[in-house]
C-alpha cells in the first residue's frame, strides 16, 4: 500500500494581500486535498493559525465584512514611539476572542509561526506555546508594532528573514510544499516617487536648518556605507529631514500631552484620534500618507528580493503567486478581492498539485 504524501503549506507575508491564503485553502478543501501542516509568516501565520485551530470560517466571515473604520479600531492602540508606534494589544485581544488562549501544540494540525530575533537576526520557528503571542510576534512589523518578548528573545515580523517559509513547512514533516508568495515585484520607480514625495513633504515644513542637515546627512551616509549601502542623495535627504521632523513632533507631542492632562482630557482618546487621522485613507486620492507608502513599499521590495533568493535555494514543490500587486499592503477592506484571487490561482494549479500528491 502506497503511503500518502504529506502536504504542507508555506503561507507568505504580505499584509492585506494575505487574505488570498483563505482562497488557497478553500480550493484545496473543495478538491478534497488534505492539508497536513502549515507554516506561516506574518499574515500567513494569522490565517494558518486560524485554519490549524479549526476557526478559519470565523476569521473569513469577519474579513469579508471588514471596513476601514473597523480596521482602525482594531489596529490603533498607539504609544509614544519607543520600539514601535502601536502596542498590538487590541489585535491580541481580537485573536484571543477566537483562539481562546490555545497553545499551538493543541491545534488539530502541526503549525509554525515564523518570527525574527531583532537582536541576532535569526529566524525563529514557533511551534509551541501560546498561539496568540506567536502570531503577534510573527506580524510585528519593525517600527510599526512593538517587538514581542517570547522565549527569551525580542521577536519581530518573520518577513524580514523568511517571507515564504518553505523550510519551516518541511521541518513540520511535509513531503510536498505548496508555497504562496505575496511579495509583488514592484517597479523601483514606485518606491522612488514615494520617497521623493516624502522628501518634498518634509521640505515644505521649512523647519530644518541647512547646517544641521549637512552634518546629519554626512552621519547617515557614513553609517550606511559601513554596512555596504550607498544611498541616493535624495534618500539621505529624506532620512535626515524625517529625523528632524520626528524630533520636532516629539516636542510638540510633549506640549500637547501636558495641555490635555491639564484639561482633564483622555490622553489615549486624543492619541487615537491623531493616529486615526494619520492612517485614514484620503477619499479623493485613495492613498495612504506618503511616509507609510515609503515604509510598506520598501518592506515589500525587500521581502520580494529575500523570497526570490530563498526560493531559488530551497524551492517549493509548487509556487503560487496571486496577482495582487495592485492591492496595497494596508488594503484590509479588500478581503473579498484577495480571497477570489487566491481561489483563482489555486484552481489553475490543481492538476499539477494532484499530480505531485499522486491523487
Amino acid at each position: 500500500m502506497t503511503t500518502r504524501k504529506k502536504l504542507g503549506l508555506a503561507l507568505g507575508s504580505g499584509s492585506a494581500r494575505g487574505f488570498s491564503h483563505i482562497g488557497v485553502i478553500r480550493v484545496l478543501e473543495a478538491a478534497q486535498i488534505p492539508i497536513d501542516c502549515i507554516a506561516g509568516t506574518s499574515i500567513g501565520a494569522i490565517v494558518g493559525a486560524f485554519y490549524a485551530a479549526g476557526k478559519l470560517e470565523h476569521y473569513e466571515e469577519f474579513s469579508r465584512q471588514l471596513a476601514w473604520k473597523e480596521i482602525l479600531n482594531f489596529m490603533l492602540d498607539p504609544l509614544l514611539p519607543v520600539s514601535g508606534l502601536l502596542s498590538g494589544k487590541k489585535l491580541e485581544r481580537f485573536f484571543d476572542s477566537f483562539l481562546q488562549d490555545q497553545n499551538i501544540e493543541d491545534f488539530a494540525l502541526p503549525f509554525a509561526a515564523i518570527a525574527a530575533d531583532v537582536v541576532t537576526g535569526e529566524e525563529v520557528i514557533l511551534t509551541r506555546g501560546n498561539a496568540v503571542k506567536a502570531i503577534r510576534a510573527s506580524m510585528s512589523l519593525p517600527g510599526i508594532f512593538t517587538p514581542v518578548y517570547l522565549q527569551d528573545r525580542f521577536l519581530v515580523d518573520g518577513g524580514i528573514v523568511s517571507p515564504v517559509p518553505v523550510h519551516a513547512a518541511r521541518t513540520l514533516g511535509a513531503d510536498v510544499v505548496i508555497a504562496v508568495n505575496l511579495a509583488a515585484e514592484m517597479s523601483k520607480r514606485t518606491l522612488i516617487s514615494s520617497v521623493k514625495a516624502t522628501a518634498e513633504h518634509f521640505q515644505s515644513l521649512g523647519h530644518v536648518r541647512d547646517e544641521e542637515n549637512d552634518l546629519k546627512e554626512n552621519l547617515v551616509q557614513k553609517e550606511m556605507r559601513a554596512i555596504g549601502i550607498e544611498l541616493p542623495g535624495f534618500v539621505r535627504e529624506t532620512v535626515v529631514k524625517g529625523k528632524n521632523f520626528v524630533e520636532e513632533q516629539a516636542q510638540a507631542l510633549e506640549h500637547w500631552f501636558d495641555e490635555k492632562v491639564e484639561r482633564g482630557r483622555s490622553v489615549v482618546e486624543e492619541t487615537s484620534s491623531l493616529f486615526s487621522d494619520w492612517f485614514k485613507k484620503d477619499e479623493k486620492t485613495a492613498e495612504l500618507p506618503n511616509i507609510f507608502g515609503v515604509i510598506f513599499n520598501s518592506i515589500n521590495i525587500m521581502q520580494y528580493e529575500i523570497a526570490k533568493s530563498q526560493l531559488r535555494q530551497n524551492p517549493a514543490n509548487m509556487l503560487l503567486e496571486p496577482d495582487l500587486a495592485h492591492i496595497r499592503l494596508l488594503d484590509f477592506d479588500r478581503a473579498e478581492e484577495c480571497i477570489q484571487e487566491g481561489e483563482r490561482v489555486t484552481r489553475a494549479a490543481l492538476p499539477k498539485i494532484q499530480e505531485l500528491l499522486g491523487l
